[in-house]
């Protein structure tokens, strides 16, 4: 079933982002690289890195993701790592898991432990057991 709430063409939906952004909002970036993720991954990217530093975890946390993966920029587990503390930071739970993620892929079973007892203390809930 379709869930939206109200429909937007794609024109639209660029158009606004773009308003947004000479608005002096640079979340419009981050709209903007959704709507070319699937189409222009070089464009995407672009507007990613508009909004990645900026106080806007999602943005921060969709470049982990990419950094981590390599699907459309380079892979880079250290960046990766860099982008999800930014997001744990701002107490999400995508940023501890892929810290936690990335830790235990480097056999640093301990420091992901902490991680992973900093998220429950600050009230996240992550699946899975950390040993």
């Amino acid at each position: 079933s379709d869930d939206r709430v109200f429909y937007l063409e794609k024109k639209d939906a660029l158009l606004q982002a773009d308003r947004a952004i000479e608005e002096g909002n640079i979340i419009g970036y981050y709209y903007l690289y959704l709507l070319y993720l699937k189409e222009d991954s070089k464009k995407a990217v672009q507007c990613l890195k508009k909004v990645i530093n900026k106080s806007y975890p999602l943005a921060d946390l969709a470049y982990a993701k990419h950094l981590l993966t390599g699907d459309i920029v380079d892979k880079d587990e250290d960046e990766a790592f860099k982008y999800y503390q930014i997001g744990s930071r701002f107490n999400l739970a995508e940023g501890y898991y892929g810290m936690i993620l990335i830790l235990q892929r480097r056999g640093d079973f301990m420091e992901a432990k902490k991680v992973y007892d900093q998220a429950t203390e600050n009230g996240i809930s992550l699946p899975g057991v950390v040993r």
